[in-house]
This record gives C-alpha cells, structure tokens and sequence, in this order.
C-alpha cells in the first residue's frame, strides 16, 4: 500500500472539547499527548482504534511501557478514532476507564491534529455528534449496540445453559479454569483484511472460572461483529492461573455476534457478556491422511474412519453414544455406537461434503461437529469430437482455456495435432498454411496469442518450426523465421518470459549445446556462453531463468549436478548443495523455488529431490518429507498447481507402466497418495496439463502401445 501522509493525534484529559484541525509540518507522528486532569489517574494503558470509512481499513494500537507517542502510516480518506485508557498496571487495561473519540476525520494531504476529549463516560459511542456509526451496521447507532463495558461471565453447566432465557444456551466449551483477554495491535490493511495480530499488547489479569457464574471487572468496548469493530483475543487455559497449555484462543473481529465451538460472544442492551461453559473439552475429530485447502479437508481414499475423537463427557452427563453421517444425514436407531468403543467410518463420494459426527448423553443431549471435505476424483474427458490419433513425445500446453496437442510419434513422426476443451469436447488444429513438418516437438509454446513449435527431431535435429494465432482451426500456420536462429537441436527447453520466447541448450547429432536464443515475435537474437547440456531443468522465475542438471554426452550416461542463473543478460552459477547428477528430471516452479525430483542418473531413475530458492542461493533437501515419495521411474511426468507439485506416470525399469502418481506438498513438505479409483491405464511419455482447476492425463505408450484417451483429475474443492 503507497503511503500518502500520516495524521497526527493529540489526546488530553479534559473536560470540554476544543482546539482547531490545522495543517503540520509533513512526515509528523500518529502522536498522543496524554495529559492529566487534576487529582486524575495516572494512566498506564492506552488503546486506539482507527477505521478509515473510505477504504475500509481498521488499525488497533497501545503504547507501550508509559509512552505517550506512537507513529502508524494511514491513508487519506474518512477516519474515526476511539481511544480508552486505565489506571492498571503497566500494559493492563483494568483499573479506573477513562474513554474518548473523534468522527469523520477527513483528510486528503498533509497531516491534521485532531483534539480527543477523555471522560469518565465510558457508555457513549466515542463518536463525534451527528449520529456518526463508527462501530454500528446500521446509520442510526441502535441503543442496543452502544459501547458499554464488557461483563464476562462464566456458564458452569449444561444444565444452567439451558435454561428458559439464559443466554448461556449452545455456546459450551469444557475444560476452562481461567482466561485471559487480550486487545492485540495490529496495522492498517485492505478492506476485509485485517491482517495477523501483532505480538499480544494489552492485558488483562488471569480471571479464575468460579463454579458459579460470576462477573468481572472488565471494561472494554464492545462493537458489532462487522470488520471494524475493535479485535478482541481470549485465551482460555485448563489451569486456574492461565498456565501451561492453552484450551483455545479466539480470535472474533468484534465481540457482538462471534460464535465458535469453545463460546459466544454475546450482547445486550446493557453490557457485552462472554459466555464460557465449564466442563469437558471440546470435542473434536481428526479425518485421517487429509490436509486443509480451501477450507475443506482433502481426502484421496473413498472410505476411512473417524479418529482421534475427544470429548469424553458432556456435564453434567457423560457421552454415550456416537454417530457419523454424510451432508445432511440423520442419526437413526441402529446408527448409535458406544463412544469410543470403536470408531465409525465414512464413505465419502467424490467432491465435496460434510462430515457430521454427533455425540450423545445420557440425557439424550446431542452435540453436533462438522468438518467439510472434500474427496478426490478421476472423471473421463468428457464431451463431443475425436482426440487426435495415437500418439506419444507429444507436445502439450494448457492455453486460451484449452489443452493443445501438436506432434509427436507413432511410428511415423506426426505433424497434426487437437485441442481438448473441458466439457465440450475435442476439435483439430488447423492444416493450413506453413504446418510444421512431422517430428518430436520440443516444448511448446502460447505466446502472443499463438501456439509456437520450434525445434526437436524426426529422422535428425530440426531448427525451424511455426507459430499459428488461436484456435488455430482456420487459421493459417505461418513460418518462424531462421534468421539468427538456434541452430538444429532437440532435448532443449523453451520458456516464455511474458515478451519473449527463450530456447536453450539441447543437442545436436554430435554434441550438447551451450547457447540459445530469444525470439521476440519477429526476431532471434543470440545467448552464448552458457552451460551446455541437454535434457535438463529449466523453469522462468518471473525474471530469471534458472537452468539445472542434463547430460553432456549424447547417449544420455553422464548426468551433471550444476545449474546456472540468466538474467537475460549474463550467466551466473547457483550455490548450496545441489541433489545428486541426473538429467530428464521433473521440474517446477512454486513461486519462490525451484523443485527439482527423480530424472535418471544415466544408469536407473532416482526418487528423490531437491528445493531451490534463489534468493537464498540455497537447496532444501526432500529427503524429510513426510509420507513416501513416488518410486524410481523413467518418463514421469510432473505440473504445479499453485500448491503442490503433482506426478502422474512413467517406467519402472525393465519394463512396468505405471497407473499412479503422488502429490508433494512444499509448505507441509509432504507426499500424499492420489485417488486411486478410476486412473488412467499405465503409460509414460504421455503428456500432464494443469488447467488451473484440474489436472489432464493424455497420450503416451504401454510397451510400444500408442495412446489416444486420458483423464482428468479433481484434486480441489472448487473455486480453486
């Protein structure tokens, strides 16, 4: 976010408001002069809370240790600002309140000192007159949702929970001996997102849950639950002096409204009340093999069962019985098991679904807990059209919303090809004008709105190629120039930067190359002095290309383990400690890393790999994830889909096609399983695509046995 100004606020311990906005001098503080009123207290925490009405940001702030000047950037714009502050401790906010604020604050340049006006009123909306609704939905502040001081009360028991009217009701949370609020800082961000709280700030003393309610002598300001109420954080603990490990953190935006399994944050007329309920711990389910994207637990297997259940008594009842459900099932008669005796599976279908374990006391009580999932498939390419004839060493790209085919060999070198779109089927790419001749392709190309061939062998290296603008069904193919082109070769890479097309290394009949060249749309101009190799990794970061690994030798038996870094310009070597000396490696780009994985030593396929990241000139060995990585194949073919890197396919020497693959995880440094039901048939140089929701499996061979069919593979909850 540009920084245009920031303002500065003067805070005093008055009785009457006054003062003028003025302009500063440029570059002063958000500052807080806090004064004294005579026979006053002295106040050792301060809170402010800003939002700015214009850009929807919201910022919470304290100074700390008895300092009175504190400095945050804010954006021109319409700002309200409240400000409390107690006598306490040091960074405590309990003692003697004192309250004030200021409405629609607008400033556009420069910085404005704003005079806040601290009362002992601590009931009114902190707000400038004029109805200005700072911590309300609605334009007219309701009474209901005026700013009091927070009562926090305890609810000890199911029983008193339920009871007629009591506002305890659905809101219990076991286990909690004491508690500790919080009011954590944290900075101005875009609208709906508040960012991370900073380290917590302001404090409040440990509070003993009694075995009867009881209230405290809290006071912070309540809001609504919209994005710019105060944030609140309460810390719950199962010892009765906030000690050892926590029962759980909450962290609502605002008090008004906020519910989670552990409490609710409720309000009345007269007071913002915390509920916690006194008991047992929260139950809870764990969902084996899976990790959380898109706020669903992904899951390969079809069927598995609900462990790791906890919550052995609801109070003052113990649970009984349990039972476990798919989307909006029902628990009937026979569905009850004894709790915990043994654990109830689920079959899940494919996508996405809720799982719903219920649990059951004695006095026929029922808790209910959900956790959305989501398992993953396999489907067929569905839709109208033939898919282009049999074929393997293909070129694929994912372009224009479609899967493009081009080239490849089925005992005779193809020089046609198809493009898939998902749902509607297959369509042929254009055989007008300047059609590349039949050969292996290298890597293809979508630049410029054109799918680009260049390169690759059919009885020799080829050195020239051509280029046809999408959808490339009546479009003429047109010619790319070999003007200062890359002389003949294959085994190279080809990557687009954005505005050009970078082709590098490969091999020719007598030797690996070490140049290349970059084609803007019209031209080639020449790249030397590189590393020369063949069959390596090569990924574009965005603003450098980074080369890893390959053959020197034409026979593919002499691996090496270096790479280099070009910026467009100069070549530089990468550092640390690379993996072992391998070419034909899979390899991706995740947005900060290179990963390098499995390829060929020359003698057998390795399964394993390394991570790369430029920045700190470092590699990250794989070698620790946990789960089992794919087994040693040759030919595997690998995508990255924004969160993990995926493989599907290739040999397992002598001569074993594989039907599997595996999805690695670079944040949780994991391998998991994919689904196994309804995969491809075995094959390897197929082709991978990532759509940017799902994965397509095409083409290949099976031991000499050319392919035309593929797969697609969900392995998201959507919108991905």
């Amino acid at each position: 976010m540009r920084i245009s100004s920031v303002l500065l606020l003067s805070l005093a311990l008055l009785t009457t408001v006054g003062g003028c906005a003025r302009k500063q001098t440029p570059n002063a503080k958000l500052r807080l002069n806090l004064g004294a009123i005579d026979g006053g207290p002295v106040l050792n925490a301060v809170y402010i809370w800003g939002h700015n009405k214009t850009f929807g940001l919201t910022f919470g702030a304290h100074l700390v240790g008895g300092a009175r000047d504190i400095e945050l950037p804010l954006k021109p714009g319409v700002w309200n600002f409240k400000v409390m502050a107690w006598s306490g401790g040091a960074n405590m906010f309990e003692g003697i309140t004192r309250c004030g604020g200021h409405g629609d604050i607008a400033f556009q340049s420069g910085d404005i000192d704003v005079p806040i006006h601290l009362t002992t009123d601590c009931s009114h909306p902190f707000v400038s007159g004029g109805g200005t609704n700072f911590l309300y939905t609605n334009p007219s502040p309701p009474t209901a949702n005026q700013i009091k001081p927070l009562r926090l009360v305890t609810c000890t028991s199911l029983a008193l929970a339920q009871a007629p009217g009591d506002l305890c009701t659905d809101v219990y949370l076991g286990n909690t001996r004491s508690f500790r609020v919080v009011l954590p800082s944290y900075l101005p961000r875009p609208e709906g997102d508040l960012g991370g709280a900073a380290p917590d700030s302001l404090r409040s003393e440990c509070q003993t849950v009694d075995v009867t309610p009881a209230d405290t002598n809290l006071h912070i300001p309540v809001g609504n639950d919209s994005p710019e109420s105060p944030r609140v954080n309460i810390t719950a603990f199962s010892t009765s002096d906030c000690s050892g490990p926590t029962v759980f953190k909450h962290y609502p935006f605002g008090l008004l409204g906020a519910k989670y399994p552990h409490g609710k944050l409720l309000h009345n007329a007269n007071n913002g009340v915390f509920f916690m309920k006194h008991g047992n711990v929260s139950p809870d389910f764990a969902i084996p093999g899976t990790r959380l994207y898109n706020d669903h637990y992904t899951q390969a297997m079809a069927s598995f069962p609900i462990t790791s259940l906890i919550g052995s008594t609801m109070n003052p009842s113990p649970v009984t019985h349990m039972c476990a459900k798919i989307d909006a099932a029902v628990c009937s008669g026979g569905d009850w098991i004894p709790f915990n005796s043994s654990h109830p599976s689920v079959t899940v279908p494919d996508g996405a679904h809720t799982i719903s374990v219920y649990l059951k006391d004695g006095d026929a009580n029922v808790e209910v807990i959900t956790k959305k999932v989501f398992r993953q498939y396999w489907s067929d390419m569905s839709g109208g059209g033939a898919p282009p004839t049999v074929r393997s060493s293909h070129g694929a790209v994912w372009a224009d919303n479609k899967m493009m085919i081009w080239g490849g060999v089925n005992g005779a070198y193809l020089q046609d090809g198809g493009f898939y779109i998902p749902g509607s089927g297959w369509f042929n790419l254009s055989s007008i004008g300047a059609v590349p001749v039949g050969r292996i392709p290298g890597p293809l190309v979508w630049a410029w709105g054109k799918l680009m061939v260049w390169g690759g062998k059919n009885a020799g290296p080829l050195n020239s190629g051509g280029q046809c603008l999408s959808p490339c069904i009546s479009d003429s193919w047109t010619a790319t120039t070999g003007v200062n082109a890359p002389t003949i070769r294959f085994g190279h890479s080809a990557l687009w930067t954005g505005s050009e097309v970078i082709i590098f290394g490969g091999r020719d009949g007598s030797s690996a190359q070490n140049n290349g060249a970059k084609f803007n749309g019209t031209s080639w101009s020449y790249i030397s002095n590189g590393p020369a190799r063949h069959n390596h990794s090569a990924v574009w970061t965005g603003t450098h290309m980074l080369i890893w690994g390959g053959f020197t030798d034409l026979g593919g038996v002499s691996p090496l383990a270096d790479g280099s870094i070009f910026n467009g310009a100069t070549w530089q070597a990468m550092g640390g400690t690379p993996p072992a000396a391998r070419g034909s490696a899979v390899s991706v780009w995740t947005g900060s890393e290179m990963i390098v994985w499995g390829g060929s030593d020359g003698v057998v396929p390795l399964s394993d790999g390394k991570r790369y990241d430029p920045i700190s000139d470092t590699w990250t060995d794989m070698s620790t994830a946990t789960g089992a990585p794919p087994i040693p194949r040759y030919s595997a073919k690998g995508v990255w889909t924004g969160k993990e890197l995926i493989i599907f396919g290739g040999v397992n020497p002598p001569s074993t096609y594989l039907t599997n693959g595996k999805a690695y995880d670079p944040v949780r440094n994991e391998w998991n399983d994919l689904s196994s039901t309804g995969e491809p048939l075995g094959r390897a140089e197929h082709s991978v695509i990532w759509t940017g929701q799902e994965l397509i499996v095409w083409g290949g061979q099976d031991n000499g046995i050319y392919k035309n069919d593929g797969k697609i593979y969900h392995p998201y909850a959507l919108p991905y």
